[in-house]
């Protein structure tokens, strides 16, 4: 229902709602483009650490299960460490790094705590869904960035010659005009938003209590609903920033949650169901 309402508010009045909250260098939208991106980057550093923890317990691949994971871990921090540079001017490497290590630190030590009891048969299916989950939103949003090739507000504001272009159509035209005058391909991946199917991969957090006891349901309820408002907080943001459209965010969580449901049923459901008839 929220995707619906979603798309059928930005077929309606696209243009008109960004017009009213675009903000240059507004800095709620600069933190959130830095940092919005958090639950996608951390996601590798969570599957890093359970990979570590399942290790413990499987003597026969523990060697490259501890590869594995470190090697998550650290992609985890690298991408956590570059993303914000982009957004923040004034940031340092070294600072964003400083950042990126104690928010990945903070993170290794909670999943540690956290888990500590669970089941390594639970945290191998959680790491296999979690995976798929984020490296295929990944693909699948920036696949359709390429090939849509829709203008970003921000943008429109500034060339002379670029014009809005609803969600719906594909101006190839424009598209070709625009990049023979030098505008960069980043400013013609508007739709769907790249941030806010990064941030909602904050969704794939509310099954860890379930990882830990499958009787944690109304934890994992409240962390849902938790991470919905913080996947509307970025996407109100990339709004603001003048880096997408209303449509534009809700196609992201759209595809993100189409990705999180094809997973969910792969190693959630039908594995249950061959479970049962083994």
């Amino acid at each position: 229902m929220i995707i619906i309402v979603g798309m059928i508010i930005g077929t309606v009045d696209d243009y008109g709602i960004s017009k009213l909250l675009y903000q240059q260098d507004n800095a709620f939208a600069a933190f959130f483009a830095a940092y919005g991106q958090l639950p996608f980057n951390l996601g590798f550093v969570v599957c890093g650490t359970m990979l570590l923890m399942i290790a413990q317990a499987d003597q026969k691949n523990k060697v490259g299960l501890k590869c594995a994971g470190l090697f998550l871990n650290l992609f985890g921090l690298i991408i956590c460490t570059i993303s914000p540079l982009s957004y923040l001017k004034g940031l340092s490497l070294g600072a964003s790094f400083i950042i990126s290590l104690l928010l990945s630190l903070s993170c290794i030590c909670m999943t540690l705590v956290y888990l500590k009891d669970a089941k390594p048969s639970q945290m191998w299916c959680y790491v296999k869904f979690a995976l798929t989950v984020l490296i295929g939103q990944l693909i699948v949003i920036n696949g359709i960035k390429l090939f849509w090739g829709r203008p970003r507000m921000r943008m429109i504001t500034v060339q002379d010659d670029a014009y809005f272009v609803p969600w719906y159509r594909f101006d190839r035209p424009l598209r070709s005009l625009l990049l023979s005058q030098g505008v960069p391909l980043e400013e013609l991946k508007s739709f769907p938003s790249g941030h806010t199917a990064a941030a909602s991969c904050i969704l794939l957090y509310s099954l860890l209590p379930l990882v830990k006891n499958k009787d944690n349901s109304k934890l994992a309820d409240r962390l849902l609903i938790l991470g919905l408002g913080y996947i509307l907080i970025v996407a109100i943001s990339r709004i603001i920033a003048g880096a997408h459209f209303v449509s534009d965010v809700t196609a992201g969580f759209a595809f993100c949650m189409l990705v999180i449901y094809l997973a969910y049923r792969k190693f959630y459901v039908l594995t249950a169901i061959v479970d049962k008839k083994l």
